[in-house]
């Protein structure tokens, strides 16, 4: 199920591995619960790690639910590149500057799903996912892509006008798994 939207993501996605500096990709997945927006999201993830030969790639799955803060999804996006580090002991801003200087240094291509972005952007406010766009602009390259999920798109009307234009993502819309669906799976 959802082969369909598989495929979109991979054609969306088919520059990821390419060595020139692409711009960064951004796509929302929304859909009620139980749609599938999460299993589609890390099963497409896994199947671009398994076709990464050369090992310059990471899938950072991060439930927004659980890491409530910027502060802990920028520690871990730091920590998928270097395990090394603490994840207590550096404020936000030296966090975000080591994060900036471990991807160029590992020149490792990022695909960070956000689950329930919704969620972050309502504890949150618009400020950090502005920043969270921006990243990529301090970098070498265009280091890290985005999917976002989220129930709706109700959360784009609640980003300031400069985090709405860094955001300007692709959208997949899931609807609910039909009877047959749901048999099948």
């Amino acid at each position: 199920h959802r082969e369909e939207e598989l495929r979109t993501l991979a054609k969306y996605f088919r520059t990821i591995f390419e060595e020139k500096d692409e711009p960064l990709r951004k796509i929302s997945i929304t859909g009620p619960t139980g749609s599938g927006k999460t299993t589609l999201s890390k099963r497409f993830g896994q199947l671009l790690e398994n076709i990464d030969k050369k090992k310059s790639f990471h899938l950072v799955y991060i439930n927004c639910r659980i890491y409530k803060s910027p502060y802990l999804i920028i520690s871990t996006l730091a920590r998928q590149l270097n395990k090394a580090i603490p994840p207590r002991g550096y404020s936000f801003e030296e966090l975000q500057d080591l994060l900036i200087r471990l991807l160029d240094f590992y020149s490792q291509k990022i695909l960070l799903i956000l689950d329930e972005v919704d969620y972050l952007i309502s504890r949150a406010g618009t400020d950090f996912l502005y920043t969270l766009l921006r990243i990529s602009e301090m970098t070498t390259k265009q280091w890290i892509s985005y999917i976002f999920i989220a129930r709706n798109l109700n959360f784009i009307h609640k980003l300031d006008a400069s985090t709405q234009s860094s955001f300007q993502a692709s959208h997949i819309s899931l609807d609910r798994y039909s009877e047959t669906d749901l048999r099948d799976i």
